[in-house]
């Protein structure tokens, strides 16, 4: 009987289990998606201001009433009385990694960088709700406040006028030079405030604008279901503006055209002018009727979007020196 035993299978080395291969793909794919966490998170980490408390809101701008403010009324004007205000802003994405006082310095103008840097020096200027150094670097979602004492531009005196009101809808008649709602310097001298101290009815949503200067029907709703009916109403022009400029002199009785170039110079002052780079502006004038002071009547009616530039086409329509073009649009 033989006793020999039979020769072992040579092992190959050189090949791999396809287990072993489907394991070691899975576990590269692990390893690099958590080497792209973990970068990820690293980023998350260095952006965020792990300082910051995670209850620091912003103040409500929503004008509920004017408890407290003091106006006057003086040689037709209508004046709010200085008071102290709040400005808050979270940081904007051109901020982040910036000092504090740069972004003062070079974002607004209204004060020197010296009196920026006292500012944030004395606690004026805080993050976060708390006093920090003037070289201190802005961070995402930093709420940054500057308290100021604050004097709004004067506006008409004029009071307001209800000239339509239902369930659903407040139509009034808004004098020149007031704001529809709280913008760039005023907060209290706007329509949303006067008809609240005036008719005590707060918490009206605007329809539509009109701009500071122009007067006319304005209409805010009482609820937000009725804003939303109207303003798609004056999308689908279902309802429309229809813009008259009292013009000092005899206007042309027949159509006039204004084909001109339209450029803002400044978005923040709302201040624009005639020029070649502009956006192209059409408007039509005819005259509606001459008024007892002899002035004219005209509506103008626009054929390319360009809707707030009345007056500059009106004034660079008619050169004429035998016609006198002081408008006031209403």
């Amino acid at each position: 009987m033989s006793t020999e035993r039979a020769p072992k299978r040579p092992r190959h080395h050189a090949q791999s289990q396809p287990s072993t291969s489907i394991v070691s793909e899975e576990a590269a794919t692990e390893t690099c998606t958590a080497q792209t966490t973990s970068k990820k998170a690293d980023k998350r980490r260095k952006s965020k201001n792990p300082c910051r408390p995670k209850t620091v809101k912003k103040t409500s701008t929503t004008i509920e009433n004017d408890e407290g403010v003091e106006t006057a009324l003086v040689d037709g004007l209508r004046w709010i009385l200085p008071y102290a205000f709040p400005f808050e802003t979270y940081a904007k994405g051109r901020w982040i990694g910036r000092t504090l006082i740069e972004v003062f310095s070079t974002e607004f103008q209204s004060q020197s960088a010296a009196s920026f840097k006292r500012g944030i020096c004395s606690g004026v200027i805080t993050v976060n709700g708390r006093k920090v150094d003037p070289e201190y670097i802005v961070c995402e979602s930093d709420l940054i406040t500057n308290r100021v004492h604050r004097h709004e531009p004067p506006v008409s005196a004029q009071s307001v006028q209800i000239v339509f009101e239902d369930d659903d809808v407040v139509a009034v008649d808004k004098p020149s030079s007031v704001p529809v709602h709280p913008c760039g310097r005023y907060r209290h001298n706007t329509m949303l405030g006067i008809i609240g101290r005036e008719h005590g009815k707060w918490n009206l949503l605007p329809c539509h604008r009109l701009d500071r200067l122009t007067s006319g029907i304005l209409v805010f709703a009482k609820t937000k279901a009725a804003a939303q009916r109207i303003q798609k109403q004056i999308e689908t022009q279902a309802i429309k503006k229809t813009y008259l400029c009292k013009v000092r002199g005899v206007f042309p009785t027949e159509r006039t055209e204004c084909h001109a170039p339209i450029k803002t110079i400044s978005y923040k002052l709302g201040v624009c002018t005639v020029d070649p780079a502009g956006k192209e502006c059409s408007t039509v004038f005819t005259r509606r009727g001459v008024t007892p002071d002899g002035c004219s009547i005209s509506a103008p009616r626009h054929q390319v979007v360009c809707t707030k530039y009345v007056c500059i086409c009106s004034i660079w329509a008619i050169p004429s020196p035998t016609i006198p073009c002081t408008i006031s649009p209403s």
